[in-house]
């Protein structure tokens, strides 16, 4: 008879000092749980595939900065980054190249022109006709 019913993945939050989001003593760690009709235990999730890559080391940095600030580590952060991709099937994010027009007008708000300036929300729904 098969005891184990299944296999629950997530994140936990762990109480490791120094290492928490925005300076507090948590930090995120995957655990996988199994399920047992008279017990259930924490499971480590093996992890033997590697993962290399070229980056700018200034993106680098920046973006470790944020991890660790969100109390990530860059294999906690790249393993929630191909997890959503799987549940997602695709891009957990919407990449798109922007049009003639669009980028058009970033150069001009850029540049400062063509702006139109609101007072409060009220004036720009006025100005936009809503």
């Amino acid at each position: 008879m098969r005891t184990d019913i299944d296999i629950a993945m997530g994140w936990y939050e762990s109480q490791r000092p120094g290492l928490g989001i925005f300076g507090s003593d948590r930090q995120c760690i995957p655990f996988g749980i199994q399920f047992n009709p008279v017990k259930f235990k924490v499971l480590a999730m093996s992890k033997s595939a590697m993962v290399r890559a070229r980056i700018e080391p200034e993106l680098k940095k920046h973006t470790e900065d944020i991890f660790q600030h969100l109390g990530l580590s860059v294999t906690q952060a790249i393993t929630l980054f191909y997890k959503q991709v799987e549940a997602r099937n695709g891009l957990p994010f919407n990449v798109v190249i922007p049009t003639t027009k669009t980028l058009k007008t970033f150069e001009a708000t850029d540049a400062e022109k063509d702006l139109v300036i609101c007072k409060d929300a009220e004036d720009m729904f006025t100005k936009l006709g809503i």
